[in-house]
This record gives structure tokens, C-alpha cells and sequence, in this order.
């Protein structure tokens, strides 16, 4: 068994869903035979740069890290630097920098730092990417960043609040420190942009979190007993037991029921809300396990077994020029030809040349900001908890 029966990165599923923890060693993720995901492979480039650069900042004396020095290079799992890998990994350093700086804490400042988090279950620890305990604002600066699109809040994120548990046991916050230490937690999304900016914050006294530890270490211990359950949600996502799970399952089956039962009624007010929740429930759980299904399906295809009606079919990205390919070679035969191959010249984006020094003033008459369209959003009553709890 891994050493850490609980990850802290998957706190939100077990959390929410104590029955995934038993579900999931009972049936493990699917092995797709082609190794971890590029996906997961550039996030990893992408810490490993962060790490870097903050490091550069954090060491007196050291050079710091630039573009130049790691875009083009190999990670440790052999993925190539982009210019967007190290795009993203700045930004989410920028936000560091900016609280460091304040009181000339950076070198005070934690980096992928190991976390013993026994305090919620014997032998769990997780690795947090950055924290900072600034003594003189009397503030514990906890950061979690993620190079994915899905957006992850920072308010009531499970994750932060089980690293911020370890940390107050590593610190020895107790009871009545607690109540006069701020916290702010910090989920930084560089390619998840929202009106907020990329870094969502959830500022509040430590004390305030104690309801929320206590949920998620009664979770931890549930989640290893009898009393465990599975509980389907929008963390059923994240779950590697998905494609074995019944609950998931009659809850997909049951919307495909509801769907073909549709009658021909217009609704209005509190009944068409009490139906888009019903069928977006439905819609989730219905895509979850589909997921799940999927990469089942094909694990079996490619150990050769049969599945009648589907294949197995390769799929392929656009074809891209090689990082070794020589440009000028290429510009040159093109040019024979009497074909320009050149990329036309293109400005920087408004974000990229604001970070390079432009002002913002400037930036704001040369720039403008197109709407999307109106999107709907489903109102989980997080944000309104949150603003009362400002309020209180």
C-alpha cells in the first residue's frame, strides 16, 4: 500500500465521497499502457519551473531564471519547455513575489515542501507547492497552483484546507493562537482566466477554518470504516473507481430514464430551476461514468479483447515542425520555391507586455476586452456563504 493511504491532492473526492477511497483500491485506475499523460507531464514541467524561478529569487546572489534559460530545455520527465509552460509558471510566481516581497519574507519562503499530515489520518502526507508565514502581518500565505483549465475555487477547497491542518500541527497553532492568525489561501490558474484575475484567494482567520479540519478528518476515518459510502457529485470526476461504481452508475441510468420521459411542458420560475438542477445532476453523473467506461473499454481493446460495435482508432494532433528542425533550412527551400514559409510578426497579448513594464493606461487604449455571450452557471451557494461570512 502507498504510504499515504490518503492523498491530500484527491481530498476533495474523498472528502465528499468516503466510499471512493475503499472503491478505489478495489478497482485502481486504468492502466492505459502508454504511461502517465502528456497533460499531467506538462503540469509537472510546470512546477518544476515555478520551483526554479522562485528559488532564483530566494537564493541571495543566485541568477535568476529566465526564458532564455529553460524554454527549449527537457523537464525531468523529458517534456520540452514551452514558452506557455514557462508563461504560466511565471505567473503563478508573480503572485508569490508579490506577497514575499512585502515584508522581505522570500527567504522565509517554503518551496514543493513535504507536509506530515498525521494529524488527519496515520501516515498521510502530501507536498505542498508553496507557503510562507509572514511573522510581522501575522499571516500564513498557503499556495496551490495547477496548470489546468478546469476552475478550481479557493474558497472551501479541501485540499488547501488539509495542507493548512498539517501546517498549524508543523507550527504548533493552537486553539487560542489561532484566533488572531490570518490566512489566505491561494489557488493560482494561469490558462483559467475569470474576472478575478488567475489566482483566487480565500482570506480568513485560522480559527475560522476548525469546522472545516474537523470535516475532513471525520472523512479520513470514515473513509477507512463501515461507515463509508459512496456519494455521487461533481468530484466523481476526479475519481479513478468511476467505471465501477454502482452508485455512479444508477444515478447515470436514472437520468437517461428522466431524459426519455421528458413530456411536452413549458416551465417557468422555481420549477424550470428544479429541473435544470435534475438534469444537470444527471448530466454530470452521466459523463463521469461515461469517462470511466471509456478508458475501460479501451484497456480491453488493447489487450486484444473484443468489444462489439467499437474500435480502437488512433488519434493525431495538427503535424507540427520538430524542436530541432533547422528554420533556416526550411525558410531557404521555401524561398527556392518562391513561397515565404515566414510567421507574419505578432504583438505580444495585452497580459504578456503589462508584465513586460507597458502601462496599463496604455495598454487599456490599445486593447479591448470582447464578451462571450451569457453563460449559465449553476449557484452552488458557495459564493453567497462566502460573502456572508465576510460580513459576519
Amino acid at each position: 500500500m502507498n504510504k499515504s493511504p490518503l492523498l491530500a491532492s484527491g481530498a476533495d473526492t474523498w472528502v465528499n465521497c468516503t466510499g471512493s477511497v475503499k472503491l478505489s483500491q478495489q478497482f485502481p485506475a486504468i492502466e492505459n499502457g502508454e504511461g502517465t499523460s502528456e497533460a499531467r507531464l506538462e503540469g509537472r514541467a510546470f512546477h518544476e519551473v515555478a520551483q526554479l524561478i522562485l528559488e532564483s529569487f530566494k537564493t541571495p546572489g543566485a541568477a535568476l531564471v529566465s526564458s532564455g534559460n529553460v524554454v527549449g530545455t527537457l523537464s525531468r520527465d523529458n517534456i520540452v519547455v514551452t514558452d506557455e509552460i514557462y508563461d504560466a509558471a511565471l505567473e503563478y510566481v508573480n503572485d508569490v513575489l508579490k506577497v514575499a516581497n512585502v515584508n522581505g519574507t522570500m527567504r522565509d519562503l517554503h518551496i514543493e515542501e513535504h507536509i506530515d499530515l498525521s494529524c488527519i489520518y496515520a501516515g498521510m502526507y502530501g507536498y505542498i507547492d508553496c507557503w510562507l508565514l509572514d511573522a510581522k502581518a501575522n499571516t500564513l500565505y498557503v499556495w496551490d497552483a495547477k496548470f489546468g483549465h478546469r476552475k478550481v475555487d479557493a474558497f472551501e477547497n479541501w485540499q488547501l484546507i488539509t495542507y493548512l491542518a498539517g501546517l498549524l500541527e508543523k507550527l504548533n497553532i493552537n486553539g487560542f493562537v489561532d484566533q488572531n492568525l490570518n490566512v489566505s489561501l491561494r489557488v493560482s490558474q494561469p490558462r483559467s482566466f475569470r474576472s478575478g484575475g488567475t489566482t483566487q484567494v480565500w482570506d480568513c482567520k485560522a480559527s475560522d477554518l476548525r469546522g472545516y479540519i474537523n470535516t475532513v478528518k471525520s472523512a479520513a476515518v470514515d473513509s477507512y470504516s463501515d461507515a463509508a459510502a459512496c456519494k455521487v457529485g461533481r468530484h466523481c470526476d476526479y475519481c479513478p473507481a468511476r467505471y465501477a461504481c454502482t452508485a455512479l452508475q444508477q444515478v447515470a441510468y436514472s437520468g437517461v430514464d428522466y431524459l426519455s420521459a421528458a413530456e411536452g411542458v413549458s416551465l417557468t420560475g422555481h420549477h424550470l430551476a428544479l429541473e435544470l438542477r435534475i438534469l444537470k445532476r444527471a448530466e454530470r453523473a452521466m459523463k463521469a461514468r461515461l469517462s470511466g467506461l471509456e478508458e475501460q473499454a479501451l484497456a480491453e481493446i488493447r489487450n486484444g479483447k473484443v468489444l462489439p460495435g467499437f474500435v480502437g482508432e488512433q488519434g493525431y494532433g495538427r503535424k507540427r515542425w520538430r524542436k530541432d528542425t533547422p528554420h533556416d533550412e526550411v525558410i531557404m527551400m521555401g524561398d527556392l520555391l518562391g513561397v515565404d514559409v515566414r510567421k507574419p510578426v505578432e504583438l505580444d497579448t495585452p497580459s504578456q507586455a503589462l508584465k513586460k513594464g507597458i502601462d496599463a493606461t496604455v495598454i487599456d487604449a490599445y486593447s479591448e476586452t470582447p464578451t462571450t455571450g451569457l453563460k449559465l452557471v449553476e449557484d452552488t451557494g458557495a459564493k453567497a456563504r462566502n460573502v456572508f461570512r465576510k460580513l459576519v
